[in-house]
């Protein structure tokens, strides 16, 4: 019996042995020009990886709607103006901006309103002073996605005459 179930023991750890059924190539070989420019295509340089994506970007300011506005935040439990551009840009294009929205006008390059483009940062004033207190991002047709204080994350128009008259410009951040 011992004979049997140590026949049995050895025939399931033989069975039991990798054995490859395709054989691969090492990938440092020599191999055709072909070959290799297939390869590059495939692969994409660190540069391509990180690259700017407004469909990328788009799906993340998605998942910030309807998010909680809370001072200071910087969480989807709840975010302020500057914490909701500063989580999408990184999460969407790796890049890094200040923390408040002040800072971040001081960064980038001004654009006109008619020039403006997807994910370009708007900026807005406070009531009583002609100070920088809230940013959003440029979607589009007049649109801009930011957290408001009242709404939380929502998406608004430019020409809104709340944001129409506190307007106080735009800078591009990304390529």
């Amino acid at each position: 019996m011992n004979k049997i179930f140590l026949v049995l023991l050895l025939f399931t750890f033989v069975s039991c042995a990798s054995n490859p059924k395709y054989k691969t190539k090492n990938l440092t070989e020599e191999s055709s020009p072909v070959k290799k420019r297939v390869l590059r295509k495939i692969v994409p340089k660190k540069e391509e990886s990180t690259k700017f994506s407004q469909k990328g970007m788009e799906e993340e300011i998605k998942t910030w709607l309807g998010t909680p506005y809370h001072w200071g935040g910087t969480t989807k439990e709840g975010v302020d103006c500057s914490g909701f551009v500063l989580k999408v840009f990184h999460n969407s294009a790796n890049q890094k901006l200040p923390r408040v929205s002040r800072d971040m006008y001081k960064v980038g390059k001004a654009v006109p309103r008619d020039k403006l483009k997807f994910g370009d940062l708007v900026f807005f004033q406070g009531f009583s002073n002609k100070r920088v207190s809230h940013v959003g991002i440029f979607l589009g047709e007049e649109k801009f996605a930011h957290a408001s204080s009242t709404y939380g994350v929502i998406y608004s128009h430019l020409y809104q005459s709340y944001y129409k008259k506190r307007y106080i410009g735009a800078k591009r951040v990304l390529n």
